[in-house]
């Protein structure tokens, strides 16, 4: 299930004594687990967190199991529930201990789990927060079967919007639609970054009036992905003098280099498939779900697009790949790499 399936759930009372929280967006899971919380503080239950660290653990999950049942003990006697959240976890991933088990193998730790599900809420709440994890694997497709896999897919496009919208609405900020999508430009999909930039807008605001995109750009600095497709028009211009200001934009913010070329690589991907597209006849759904894009981004794709051919896209895109692999075998110093780019791409 999804996190807003669980969220309900946990929200209707039903709450698990473990869960394994699969996704990179650490901001949704933060949210999830305030959920957790809350619920429980409404119904007369005081639980406190304590973080774990997998990677110290010396004897996988048996000896995590073994851990959790001792800190039950020590609850118990305190008489106080603790969520344990396990982070910097091997056991769920393909990079784990082992590989995935074939069959009629045992997966590793396929016995700790199934302990773990086995126990009915009391004093710990076990949460193992997994960055990505390997849905071939045994022990996962076990955690799922049991309803205990909880996704947190990245925001993207409309779903972006929308919780965006939602955020502002709870801070009881009125935006109108330009605003939202300036935010989402001028900062990114990173949650975090967008409900930072919202709590300093309320602060600005005093939680009055309507929030502007004029006031956003007023309030927001303009974000590495904002850049970006400042940086790839001016590319596509032709304009060295406007590319190297845009460049030094993103480097400004403190952006690694290597992160930096993945970024115009990413945007020459995405304008390559829009190209790639050509005069067929797809509606602008079906673009945007293809592209994974918010609809004001493709805008600016669409426009973007008619600066180059299909050729030269396909050209920019290897020369990248070219200029990725030298960095990393340490043919050429990376801030040299981008300012070379630059000049190849604008002359």
């Amino acid at each position: 299930m999804d996190f807003r399936q669980a969220g309900e759930r946990i929200r209707r009372g039903e709450i698990a004594a473990f869960y394994l929280f699969n996704g990179p967006d650490e901001y949704l899971k933060k949210e999830l687990l305030q959920d957790i919380l809350s619920t429980l503080e409404g119904r007369g239950k005081r639980f406190s967190m304590e973080k774990v660290d997998a990677g110290n653990l010396k004897r996988g999950l048996p000896g995590l199991v073994e851990e959790l049942q001792q800190a039950t003990i020590q609850a118990s006697f305190l008489a106080e529930g603790r969520i344990l959240w396990v982070y910097n976890s091997p056991f769920f991933s393909s990079t784990g201990r082992g590989k995935p088990a074939g069959k009629g193998k045992v997966d590793e730790g396929e016995n700790a789990i199934n302990l773990l599900l086995r126990r009915n809420l009391s004093e710990n709440i076990v949460i193992f927060s997994v960055s990505q994890v390997d849905k071939r694997r045994r022990i996962v497709k076990i955690v799922e079967k049991a309803g205990k896999l909880v996704d947190f897919p990245l925001l993207r496009g409309a779903a972006l919007l929308r919780w965006v919208e939602g955020r502002l609405a709870q801070e009881n900020l009125q935006a109108d639609e330009d605003a939202a999508q300036e935010l989402v430009e001028r900062t990114g999909e990173n949650l975090t970054l967008l409900d930072n930039e919202i709590r300093k807008i309320k602060l600005y605001t005093k939680g009055k009036g309507i929030v502007s995109a004029e006031l956003v750009r007023e309030l927001v600095p303009g974000g590495s992905q904002g850049n970006v497709f400042q940086l790839t028009d001016a590319i596509g211009r032709k304009n060295m003098e406007e590319a190297v200001k845009y460049l030094d934009g993103i480097r400004a913010q403190g952006e690694h280099p290597l992160i930096i070329l993945a970024m115009i690589a990413r945007q020459f991907r995405l304008l390559f498939q829009l190209g790639s597209l050509g005069n067929k006849n797809y509606s602008r759904r079906e673009i945007l779900a293809l592209l994974k894009v918010q609809p004001f981004l493709l805008n600016k794709l669409q426009d973007q697009v008619k600066n180059y051919t299909l050729h030269s896209i396909a050209r920019i895109i290897f020369y990248l790949k070219e200029t990725d692999v030298a960095i990393k075998s340490g043919q050429i110093d990376a801030e040299d790499a981008l300012e070379q780019m630059i000049l190849r791409l604008t002359i």
